[in-house]
């Protein structure tokens, strides 16, 4: 029984390790990345949009 409460114990305190990594490290990093690529997206469609107007243009 004792045996089986001390694993539970560190079972929790791994899982809460690694939820706190996820939230100081992984998350923001992620989020990062997916702001870059959504911003590079932006800039990509407003080359597109002004190469298609110029060729409409021409």
């Amino acid at each position: 029984m004792n045996a089986k409460a001390n694993a539970l114990i560190n079972d929790r305190i791994n899982l809460t390790e690694r939820i706190e990594r996820y939230q100081s490290t992984l998350l923001p990093q992620s989020v990062a990345r997916t702001e870059a690529v959504e911003r590079d997206i932006r800039t990509t469609r407003r080359s597109l949009v002004m190469l298609s107007q110029h060729q409409s243009q021409s």
